[in-house]
């Protein structure tokens, strides 16, 4: 729960380039730990939150279903 939104990182393990952290935000509930998800929302690219907090690729206003 950082700036009034749920924050969700997968991890894939492919290291394409030093990126395998794929970050979505949402102000849905989080799915649980190991549970397969279908995840909607708006790529955005190169975003700056400020404070160091960068990302080349992020996912906004996701949605998760089962």
């Amino acid at each position: 729960a950082i700036m009034k939104l749920n924050w969700l990182h997968i991890q894939d393990g492919s290291n394409f380039s030093n990126m395998n952290d794929l970050v979505f935000t949402s102000a849905d509930p989080l799915p649980a730990v190991g549970e397969t998800i279908y995840a909607k929302g708006v790529l955005v690219k190169d975003k700056d939150f400020g404070y160091g907090y960068f990302y080349p690729v992020i996912i906004q206003n996701a949605s998760f279903k089962k």
